[in-house]
């Protein structure tokens, strides 16, 4: 898995190199074409090159990179605030132990841009000592990963929108304050 996700990231840098050099490139084509417009004598081809030279400029922007969605973990409930407020996520909490010894954890992930979330991908961690008291529905223990580790894969995340609540139900040793970690892949 490892191996494959590191061939995925060679090729996506490589994409992104290629992508950052065509961009230069036609932006380089573009200042030509008004050095050249200021050369040329007749009016018919200053339109031509004016034309051309709004042609390139259009790909360029097409080819820039947009922005990108940013998604942020939460513990539920958190405060929803009506649109226009700024939600606030809770990355903090203490929660009971429950008489089998297990805590129940809810949790979101969030997408708070304006951007839509394409092909997210989450590693959840609980703490090396902690073990779940039951298989959490909707991750996926994937071959090789730790027994204390979960993947959840998102392959649309609408902007401005929370994903489902996930339960979690860990089994927490004594003493331990850090139970569960987020990060994407």
């Amino acid at each position: 898995m490892k191996m494959l996700q590191g061939k995925v990231d060679t090729a996506n840098r490589a994409q992104e190199s290629n992508t950052k050099a065509f961009i230069e490139s036609l932006s380089r084509m573009s200042g030509e074409l008004t050095d050249l417009k200021a050369e040329v004598k007749t009016e018919a081809l200053q339109k031509k090159l004016a034309s051309v030279q709004a042609e390139l400029l259009n790909t360029e922007k097409a080819l820039a990179p947009g922005p990108k969605a940013e998604l942020t973990f939460t513990f539920v409930p958190y405060t929803n605030p009506p649109a226009g407020h700024p939600v606030n996520p809770v990355t903090d909490i203490t929660l009971p132990t429950n008489r089998d010894g297990s805590v129940h954890v809810e949790f979101s992930v969030l997408n708070l841009t304006t951007v839509e979330a394409v092909n997210a991908e989450l590693d959840i961690q609980i703490c090396d000592q902690c073990k779940y008291a039951k298989e959490p529905a909707g991750l996926i223990k994937l071959p090789g990963m730790r027994d204390t580790w979960r993947y959840l894969s998102l392959p649309h995340h609408q902007a401005l929108q929370a994903h489902q609540t996930i339960s979690l139900d860990i089994i927490v040793p004594p003493n331990i304050l850090d139970v569960i970690a987020i990060a994407p892949l």
